[in-house]
């Protein structure tokens, strides 16, 4: 018998509907039929049932059922109803991007930017970015439109870079806010691009709020940053420190480098060369090679 937990977090899975508008995506209208039945076989609980909803799936996906691939792919990872196996997952996960699963299309751009499964290719990940994110997936919309701004995998052009970001705010994306209030400017320096950028900003510092809020450290880290830098709000060092001292003494890396920075400069808190070097070493051991190079300066 499988806990509650880890059947609520099967259904999800596998059903597509993970809780973020970045994986919003009707599901595969092909092999409708034996992908209910296997889905309903996994309400069951135990190891036997999901054993059962394996051909099931596959007879799915076989007549080009996505959610049934991805499904697959989540049993041999997790070890539902048979024995983990990452690789044979990973081919469920191609399968399901092939069948044009936005969200398993995502993943495969990740997985080949990360070398996760796959040797490290920026080309492929930037590939997989773009399908998913013409498909609608606005996670892939902003990594596709990083990609474009940093010509990773992919010539650099800003003006597909800040189309894709644009796609992604529209869907709430507190990153691809953010990243337009970095690159229009660099457009051109317009007054209505100014504005935009401000109003790019603003909207971004509302969301990092939000998921802050929530106990997202990143949107904490962002939003600290921006107080440091006056990214459309009011540098304020103080509340900077403030942000970057909570999430440093969590272990974040980058809080711990940028608050080293700030006792070095003595902004938002009085100048401390001890404790900035104490910052410097505790992000330099988590693996941060700025922090390493700077501490060496020392």
């Amino acid at each position: 018998m499988l806990s509650p937990i880890r059947l609520a977090i099967f259904t999800l899975l596998v059903a597509g509907f993970i809780h973020s508008p970045g994986y919003a995506q009707p599901p595969s209208k092909l092999g409708v039929e034996p992908y209910q039945k296997g889905l309903s076989l996994t309400k069951q609980k135990s190891h036997t049932d999901y054993a059962q909803a394996l051909p099931l799936f596959r007879n799915a996906s076989e007549k080009g059922n996505f959610n049934a691939a991805y499904a697959i792919h989540v049993m041999y990872l997790h070890g539902y109803g048979v024995k983990k196996n990452p690789a044979t997952s990973n081919l469920w996960l191609l399968k399901s991007a092939k069948l044009g699963s936005a969200q398993a299309q995502h993943y495969m751009g990740n997985r080949y930017q990360h070398g996760i499964g796959w040797k490290v290719d920026h080309v492929k990940s930037a590939d997989w970015f773009l399908k998913a994110a013409r498909n609608g997936q606005s996670h892939a919309q902003l990594d596709i439109a990083q990609s474009y701004y940093l010509g990773r995998g992919v010539s650099k052009d800003l003006s597909k870079a800040i189309y894709w970001a644009e796609k992604s705010s529209l869907q709430n994306q507190s990153f691809a806010h953010y990243s337009l209030g970095r690159w229009l400017p660099e457009q051109d320096s317009s007054f209505a691009t100014a504005v935009a950028a401000k109003k790019s900003f603003m909207s971004a510092a509302k969301l990092f709020k939000k998921e802050a809020s929530n106990g997202n450290k990143e949107s904490a880290f962002q939003l600290a940053f921006m107080h440091d830098k006056g990214y459309g709000l009011t540098e304020d060092n103080s509340k900077a420190y403030q942000g970057y001292i909570k999430l440093a003494s969590q272990g974040h890396l980058w809080s711990q480098y940028y608050l080293a920075i700030l006792y070095i400069e003595g902004k938002g808190v009085e100048k401390d060369q001890l404790e900035a070097q104490r910052w410097l070493r505790a992000a330099s051991q988590g693996g941060l090679k700025s922090a390493t190079r700077l501490l060496a300066r020392f």
